[in-house]
């Protein structure tokens, strides 16, 4: 019973003094000197577990399917040499240290021995006396170890020194150095080559107005608060790096822009409702974003400058939003418009938008505006609406969608069901396009009537002062109107007679029971 407990022991490593399991590898042709050697190395050694092979082929499915100690091998085998062995080892990648046995006194055969990479060399008469053998392998092993644990250490030292050497030692955040690598080595290990990436750039709003007023302690607690709410959104598959002084960027493998926008907005929130207490004083923060996604293999300096145009965009629009890639187009178009008249300046964007859209893009800013505008015009003149009100409903029609110029073609032309971060940057479209249309056309009401055009008229709860202004209400029912009547990606053209009981089913609900009366009572103002 002692002798068995003793033995259990000994397998797990337990306790002081107890002997680890050994594991070795015996190469050897001859029968009798095989069994003698066996002998020699495990009798009273409990410990010591010992596999045996006679030739090449043997040695070779034992190293591969196992991991041994220490491997002893026969200089001479029937089919090989000692040294052709070790070799093999090297090639398959293990690291067991070989001592080699021989009963030749050639001193050529220890210069090979040695010179293939085993560590000793013993031999055989010398092998069969007393502990000879086993004082060797005990040498081995311990000098094994106690180089294997030294690589060990010298390679934690390794990492952690480049850990701290690619860390901000302030946020705990990588830092420009570890973007470097990461970009030079092409994203090797969390980017999967075929998918896309996003970058989000963040800059923290009126920094310096921060710096200057609460000092440069609070500034720095400033940039740590921002850089653990990063921190709360990101994932072990994504990269978060201090660019700058008050500038991050966070690398977001296999996010597609709508999901990206999505983490922006949210991240850009968390941020909006950090306080900061210094001293008798509350600092409010908020950030200006940018966003961009590529495909992955394309990734590079080209497209982290293209993420700080986006977030300087955010910046001259006002601050505290997320600005995107493809607004960056729109707004250098914006800026070579040189023409005042708002339609020309409405064409002039769009002849120059085109051949960057996609054909559903395309249909939504040119056919399906232009009938929406029409059908708008046609309610507005119906319900009385005067000449300036009249001109300003034409063009909202005509800018209603605008926004979807932001919007992938890959989101408008789907004709399954759209995700919830799909459906997010879909909902953006009517500020974006009410932003677009005030860089158009330069007048608040017209905007506004692109704004408000997708709120539900029952949002109001019947307060007139609450409810959106009467041409957005109109362009609501006229856009449902002119959608339901032409085909679409998820659905077929429905009936005119079917779009009209469909506005009535949703009369006082989702549209202004009164333009909905004014189509159904008089359908020609919307058919002419």
């Amino acid at each position: 019973m002692i002798e068995t407990v003793a033995r259990s022991c000994e397998l797990v490593g337990l306790g002081v003094g107890i002997m680890q399991q050994i594991r070795i590898l015996l190469v050897e042709d001859d029968p009798g000197h095989r069994e003698l050697l066996k002998r020699i190395l495990c009798d009273n050694r409990p410990h010591v577990h010992l596999t045996t092979a006679s030739c090449k082929a043997e040695f070779q499915a034992e190293i591969i399917n196992h991991t041994f100690d220490c491997v002893i091998l026969d200089f001479h085998l029937s089919d090989s040499h000692a040294d052709e062995l070790i070799d093999l080892q090297n090639k398959l990648g293990r690291k067991s240290p070989a001592i080699v046995i021989s009963g030749s006194d050639e001193q050529d055969i220890v210069v090979q021995s040695m010179r293939s990479g085993g560590v000793d060399f013993i031999h055989k008469d010398n092998a069969i006396e007393g502990t000879n053998l086993w004082d060797r392998i005990n040498i081995v092993l311990n000098t094994h170890r106690q180089r294997t644990r030294e690589r060990r250490q010298a390679i934690r030292r390794e990492k952690r020194l480049l850990q701290l050497a690619n860390r901000d030692h302030m946020t705990g955040l990588a830092n420009r150095r570890a973007l470097e690598q990461l970009i030079q080595g092409n994203g090797r290990g969390i980017f999967d080559r075929r998918g896309e990436t996003s970058l989000v750039m963040i800059d923290i709003d009126h920094f310096k107005k921060i710096n200057d007023q609460y000092g440069h302690e609070c500034g720095d607690r400033t940039i740590c608060a921002v850089a653990d709410a990063i921190r709360k959104h990101i994932s072990k598959s994504d990269a978060a790096i201090r660019y700058g002084g008050e500038e991050f960027l966070v690398i977001l493998p296999g996010k597609t822009l709508e999901s990206a926008v999505r983490w922006a907005e949210n991240l850009r929130s968390d941020i909006a409702r950090l306080a900061l207490h210094h001293d008798n004083a509350t600092v409010r923060l908020t950030a200006s974003l940018g966003v961009v996604t590529d495909r992955s293999d394309h990734l590079g300096c080209e497209t982290i400058n293209r993420c700080d145009e986006a977030l300087y965009l955010s910046k001259r629009r006002g601050r505290n939003q997320v600005c995107t890639a493809p607004m960056i187009d729109f707004d250098r178009i914006a800026a070579n418009i040189t023409v005042s008249d708002p339609i020309e300046r409405l064409d002039f964007a769009l002849s120059q938008m085109r051949p960057l859209l996609g054909p559903t893009q395309n249909n939504h800013l040119t056919h399906h505006s232009l009938e929406v505008s029409r059908t708008a015009y046609g309610v507005g003149k119906r319900l009385g609406m005067h000449a300036e009100q009249l001109d300003r409903l034409r063009y909202s029609g005509l800018c209603h969608d605008i926004g979807k110029m932001y919007i992938p073609e890959k989101i408008l032309a789907k004709p399954a069901q759209l995700n919830d971060d799909e459906m997010y940057l879909i909902g953006r479209h009517s500020r974006d396009g009410a932003d677009i249309t005030q860089v158009l056309c330069n007048d608040d009401i017209t905007a506004d009537f692109v704004r408000h055009h997708h709120v539900r008229f029952d949002e109001s709860n019947g307060d007139s002062q609450n409810a959106p202004p009467l041409g957005a209400r109109i362009l609501c029912v006229a856009d449902a109107l002119v959608t339901m009547t032409s085909d679409r990606p998820y659905q077929p053209a429905r009936p005119f007679e079917a779009a009209i009981r469909e506005l009535q089913q949703q009369r006082g609900r989702q549209f202004d029971p009164t333009v909905v009366d004014a189509v159904v009572e008089q359908p020609a103002c919307v058919c002419s």
